[in-house]
């Protein structure tokens, strides 16, 4: 697996691990637990000078950019993070791109039910409050989005823009056609990658071809003329949003419709050939169920049985080590039950008045922390982006003079991603310090959204490991462990030929 190493140092504090020791014992942790460190970051504070942590800001927009890395690895949390709210957020924020947070040297600090609760509801708190913070904001790119207007950030490739409006770029239009042609002609996405390398053509942010930049072209309706707003949620853009605005035939096109069209049968089919080869039966609770007796971990089975010429299909969950020498004697448990109790669980005693009111104390007690340290943040968070803003305004004076290079779009594209992260925290950072307290509607809110956009199995997989951190098999019994909660709840087994569970109080 590939990572990004980050290290920070200040010199005022003389019992610290060097950049030099934090690296070392960096590498030593990668090699033994399978991972390649392909890039360091690091920040060297300066005593007497304000901490802008350049390099931890191109850390987190590359992660979660260029998509090119699993894992963050980082010497201690403190060093990944300056108080609990940077903590939270960065790490939800790596979280959402599928890059882990690892620190060498110390646990993640949410081992407490009030760290997993604020973990868990931080991106919920600020959806909750952001609908009133951005309405403005809003309603002037939807009023751009209805005129079909440039909207800021980066343009796509083959395209430039003048006065808010698209206009084709001739040079960079026929890389465009180019990927179209070879898709249909059977490249795959990384051959295609590949090749344009070669050629040394650039992606619009200067920088090389990889999978994912070829992809996103693949798909993009702008190129047969479609203006396109508001497509995805934030946190699944997969699912098209009711509000989205699409303005057909209203853009130059670059790609004939018809071309659009044969590729994206093309893609559909790829993704169904490719799809037909993998397992069919889906764990919802694998890696979180663990045996009472040894200690191992239960994995999922299927079993296969023919009777009168017919083929019939069971599975389960069984310890790991049930067919070792030594055999663990633990039971046996039919997946289906056992998964439909899990998700009933946590579907209707999660929304119990009761419960959500003894969430609503603990998150108040681990809100107050972020909401102090969010308060003391803005100040400095406004001037880091009138800076940021500043750099940006240089470097696109210089391109506007004249000077062009694929070294100076780099810079304007890394500059203008850091602006957008700070932006980012700056507004999580105002939602969070103008609310001194959480009410029972958010929690309730998120609670409700988190079962409300269950759209397959993946998605209920992952809502399961949000709420619960581990099942332990008893000889009797389960004992579920919430992650917002030290005390397990109980539920006692029936084992005849499959497993029946009786419904008992839920204490969470």
């Amino acid at each position: 697996m590939l990572a990004y190493g980050y290290c920070r140092y200040s010199s005022d504090l003389q019992n610290e691990a060097s950049i030099e020791q934090q690296k070392g014992e960096l590498e030593e942790y990668a090699r033994k637990n399978g991972f390649t460190i392909i890039k360091y970051y690091v920040d060297e504070a300066k005593s007497g000078t304000k901490n802008t942590r350049e390099s931890f800001q191109e850390l987190i927009t590359d992660a979660c950019k260029l998509k090119e890395v699993q894992a963050v690895l980082v010497w201690k949390t403190d060093r990944f993070a300056r108080n609990a709210m940077d903590s939270l957020m960065y790490r939800n924020q790596l979280a959402k791109h599928g890059v882990r947070l690892i620190s060498i040297t110390q646990p993640i600090d949410d081992s407490t039910p009030e760290g997993k609760l604020m973990t868990t509801f931080l991106a919920g708190i600020d959806e909750y409050y952001s609908e009133n913070l951005a309405s403005n904001i809003k309603r002037a790119l939807k009023s751009n989005a209805k005129e079909s207007l440039f909207n800021g950030g980066i343009p796509p490739l083959g395209y430039d823009i003048k006065d808010k409006k698209y206009v084709i770029n001739e040079h960079e239009a026929n890389i465009v056609r180019t990927i179209f042609k070879m898709y249909i002609d059977g490249y795959s996405l990384i051959d295609i990658a590949i090749k344009l390398n070669l050629k040394g053509y650039k992606t619009k942010r200067g920088t090389e071809f990889k999978k994912y930049s070829v992809q996103s072209i693949l798909r993009n309706e702008k190129y047969i003329g479609n203006y396109v707003f508001n497509k995805g949620y934030k946190d699944n853009n997969k699912i098209e949003r009711t509000d989205i605005i699409r303005n057909k035939g209203v853009l130059p096109s670059i790609i004939s419709k018809e071309m659009f069209d044969m590729v994206k049968l093309k893609r559909q089919n790829n993704k169904k050939n490719s799809g037909s080869y993998k397992a069919q039966t889906v764990y919802l609770l694998s890696g979180l169920i663990q045996c009472g007796d040894c200690g191992g971990n239960y994995v999922g089975i299927t079993t296969k049985k023919t009777k009168n010429g017919k083929e019939y299909k069971s599975s389960y969950y069984q310890c790991s080590n049930r067919n070792k020498l030594g055999n663990c004697t633990s039971i046996r448990l039919k997946k289906e039950p056992l998964e439909k109790y899990i998700v009933d669980l946590i579907s209707n005693k999660l929304l119990d008045t009761e419960e959500v009111n003894k969430l609503l104390e603990k998150i108040n007690i681990a809100y107050k922390q972020i909401h102090d340290e969010a308060s003391e943040d803005l100040d400095s968070l406004k001037e880091r982006i009138i800076q940021k803003q500043s750099e940006i305004d240089n470097i696109s004076n210089a391109i506007a003079t004249g000077v062009h290079s694929p070294t100076l779009l780099a810079n304007l594209e890394k500059a203008e991603d850091i602006k957008q992260m700070l932006e980012e925290e700056l507004r999580l950072k105002t939602n969070v310090s103008s609310h001194e307290t959480i009410s029972i509607d958010v929690v309730k809110f998120v609670l409700q959204k988190d079962i409300n956009n269950i759209n397959s199995q993946q998605d209920l997989k992952n809502i399961i490991k949000k709420w619960i951190k581990k099942i332990e098999v008893q000889s009797d019994s389960l004992l579920i462990y919430f992650n917002f909660n030290n005390e397990p709840l109980r539920s006692y087994l029936r084992v005849v030929a499959t497993v029946g569970l009786e419904p008992t109080t839920c204490r969470v």
